[in-house]
C-alpha cells in the first residue's frame, strides 16, 4: 500500500455535500459488477463541482481499491487525472491498481511520471520496488500499430524535372519525381522473456510490417491497394537477458526477410546487444549495438554489413515530462562503394502528459551522411543533411481491446550534394496503437 497524506494532494472538502454520493457507494460496494460500481459512481459524481468532484472521485476510487475492484478504480483516478495531470496521489494509485490488473505497460508509464513530481523518500522506494517487480515479473508483452498516412511525397523522391549528368540535362520520368500518395500501415511486435533462474531469462521476439502505397492521395484510393504495391517483413530475434538491480543487459542474434513488389528482396542474419542502466529514480541511461550481414535478392552490388551504435538518455523533467536524447552511428558498407556511406545523427524528444488524457510527443532528427566514395554517375561524391520533426498526441480516454487513437504529423527534409536525391514530404498519420 502506498501512503501519503491526504492533505497535501487534495485540499479539504465538505463532506455534508458528498453524503449522498457516499452512500450510493456503499450500496454499489455489495454488487459484483465492477463496471456498474464505476459507472455508477462517476454518475454519482457527475452532480458535484470543483473540489468536491475530486473528492468524490477519489473516495470512489480508493473504496474500490480497497474492494480490490481494480477496474472500476482505474476509471476513479483516472477522471482525476485527466483534469488536473500534476496530482501525484491519483497518479500513484492509478498505477497500483494497473499493477494489480496485470497492465504492466501502463503501471510502469504511470509510476514513472509520478516519481517526476518530487515524492517523498520512503514514498520513492516504494515505487522503485514496484518497478522492479513489473520488470521481474513480466514474461510476455506485445504492442501494435494501425496507421492510415496521406503524404505529398510518397516516393521520396525529388520535385526537379531535370538533372545535370556529365553537363547533359537529363529529363526525369514521372516515376522517377514527387509523387503524393496514401500509405496503409501495419506494425506489430511480439516479447516472450521466460523465466530460465532468477537473474536469467530467455527473450523471443517477432516484429511483423506491412506497408501498402497508392498513387492517389485520398482515403477513397484504398480500395487501389494490391500486394504489387507493398511491402512485408518478418523479423525476430533469439537471445538471452541478464538482470541486476536497475539494470539490464541483453544479447543474441537476429533475422530478417523483407518481399517487395510480391518478390523477395532482401533478407539479414545479425548479432545485437542492449543495455539500460537506472542511475537513479528519474534518469536512465542505455546503448545499443547491432551488427548485420545484409543479403538482396537481385543485386549482388549491394550485399555487406550494417553496424549500429545507439546511446540514450532518458530523464523524467516532472510529473508531466519526459525529455530523452539519442545520438547514433550507422556504418552502411556494401559491395558497390559508392552505395557506401557513414551516418551520425541524434534524436531530441520530449513526451507530455496533458489534460483529458492525451499524450504528446515532440521529437527531432538530425542526420548528416558521407558517401565512402565518387558517384559514377554524377561524378562528384554524395553528402547529405536529412531533417525528420515529428509530434503525435494520444488520445488515451478511449480506448478499443487497448488501442488508443492518435494523429501524428511528420516533416522531412534531405539536401544533398547531387541534387537528385533531394527532398521534402510532409505527412499526417491517423491511426490506433497499444503503445502510449
Amino acid at each position: 500500500m502506498i501512503l501519503f497524506s491526504l492533505g497535501k494532494v487534495l485540499p479539504a472538502w465538505s463532506a455534508a455535500r458528498l453524503a449522498v454520493a457516499l452512500l450510493a457507494t456503499l450500496l454499489l460496494a455489495q454488487s459484483g459488477n465492477p463496471a456498474a460500481f464505476a459507472a455508477n459512481g462517476a454518475a454519482q459524481c457527475r452532480a458535484l463541482r470543483g473540489p468536491d468532484w475530486m473528492e468524490c472521485h477519489f473516495r470512489l476510487g480508493m473504496r474500490a481499491a480497497a474492494a480490490r475492484r481494480w477496474r472500476a478504480a482505474i476509471v476513479h483516478f483516472r477522471a482525476m487525472l485527466e483534469r488536473k495531470p500534476a496530482l501525484a496521489r491519483p497518479r500513484l494509485e492509478l498505477a497500483r491498481a494497473y499493477f494489480m490488473v496485470g497492465n504492466d505497460a501502463q503501471a510502469e508509464r504511470h509510476f514513472r511520471y509520478a516519481l517526476g513530481g518530487g515524492l517523498p523518500v520512503a514514498v520513492q522506494h516504494t515505487v522503485s520496488r514496484y518497478l522492479e517487480a513489473i520488470k521481474r515479473r513480466k514474461r510476455w508483452s506485445f504492442s501494435v500499430d494501425f496507421s492510415i498516412t496521406p503524404q505529398t511525397n510518397a516516393n521520396r523522391a525529388t520535385k526537379a524535372r531535370t538533372v545535370i549528368i556529365g553537363g547533359v540535362p537529363w529529363t526525369l520520368t514521372p516515376d522517377s519525381r514527387k509523387k503524393s500518395g496514401l500509405n496503409i500501415d501495419f506494425k506489430g511486435d511480439f516479447l516472450y522473456r521466460p523465466f530460465l533462474s532468477d537473474n536469467l531469462r530467455g527473450h523471443l521476439r517477432l516484429t511483423p510490417q506491412f506497408s501498402a502505397t497508392t498513387e492517389k492521395n485520398s482515403l477513397s484510393s484504398i480500395g487501389d491497394l494490391s500486394l504489387a504495391d507493398s511491402s512485408i517483413t518478418f523479423a525476430g530475434e533469439a537471445g538471452l537477458v541478464f538482470l541486476a538491480d536497475r539494470q539490464e543487459i541483453s544479447t543474441g542474434l537476429s533475422g530478417g526477410r523483407t518481399w517487395y513488389h510480391k518478390k523477395g528482396y532482401r533478407y539479414d542474419i545479425g548479432w545485437w546487444l542492449r543495455g539500460y542502466r537506472e542511475l537513479d529514480d528519474l534518469t536512465r541511461v542505455s546503448a545499443n549495438l547491432e551488427i548485420s550481414r545484409l543479403h538482396f535478392d537481385d543485386s549482388i552490388e549491394r550485399k555487406g554489413w550494417d553496424v549500429t551504435f545507439q546511446p540514450g538518455l532518458r530523464r523524467q523533467v516532472s510529473s508531466s515530462l519526459a525529455l530523452s536524447f539519442s545520438p547514433s552511428i550507422l556504418w552502411h558498407k556494401v559491395k558497390a562503394k559508392d552505395r557506401s556511406y557513414l551516418a551520425a545523427g541524434a534524436t531530441l524528444g520530449g513526451d507530455v502528459i496533458l489534460p483529458y488524457n492525451f499524450s504528446l510527443y515532440l521529437g527531432g532528427t538530425l542526420t548528416r551522411t558521407r558517401y565512402s566514395a565518387v558517384d559514377d554517375i554524377f561524378g562528384k561524391r554524395r553528402k547529405d543533411w536529412s531533417l525528420r520533426a515529428r509530434s503525435r498526441l494520444t488520445w488515451a480516454r478511449w480506448t478499443a481491446f487497448d488501442l488508443a487513437p492518435y494523429v501524428e504529423y511528420s516533416f522531412e527534409r534531405r539536401d544533398s550534394t547531387l541534387k537528385l536525391h533531394d527532398y521534402s514530404n510532409h505527412a499526417v498519420m491517423i491511426g490506433l496503437t497499444k503503445t502510449f
